[in-house]
């Protein structure tokens, strides 16, 4: 909720995205119990606006994500220590913003019990093309490309 207070500070618009969406929607405005992070997307053209507000702060570590992806870490501890803990992943790839039909208007919702955007719910079955009201198991990577896990086994899923 910090991250989610400056983004709402600083009138940069965001919405929640994927799994932390999904979460929202479909087990009543919490993250999916087995999660271990919040996903945020926001428009490319805001990076900058972003990085400004977070680059300096003194209370949770904040980084461009070591991979490369359009994307930043929000951390509670400095290098995200212990691994694997809770932490912000925002997404300034373009593919979140890609289908602004369905993606907006963005709907207010909560989680839990605090006010934050979040997509158009027809957004949702880009996110899960197999259906977001129940579990499937599919990762989403970007509009042509998933993964489903299916009786323990990795399936890779092209939709374009």
């Amino acid at each position: 909720m910090w991250t989610v207070g400056k983004l709402q500070q600083h009138k940069l618009p965001y919405f929640l995205s994927t799994g932390t969406a999904l979460g929202v929607f479909r087990h009543n405005g919490t993250i999916i119990p087995w999660d271990t992070d919040v996903d945020i997307a926001m428009d490319p053209k805001y990076e900058k606006d972003l990085v400004k507000i977070f680059k300096n702060n003194t209370v949770h570590y904040f980084e461009r994500d070591p991979q490369g992806k359009r994307m930043y870490w929000v951390h509670h501890s400095k290098k995200g220590r212990p691994a694997g803990g809770p932490h912000v992943e925002i997404f300034l790839e373009p593919d979140y913003t890609r289908y602004p039909g369905k993606l907006y208007p963005l709907e207010p919702c909560a989680l839990y019990k605090k006010p934050v955007m979040c997509p158009g719910r027809k957004m949702l079955n880009v996110w899960f093309p197999k259906g977001w009201d129940s579990y499937s198991g599919v990762h989403y990577h970007d509009a042509c490309r998933s993964t489903d896990y299916r009786k323990g086994k990795q399936i890779n899923l092209r939709t374009c």
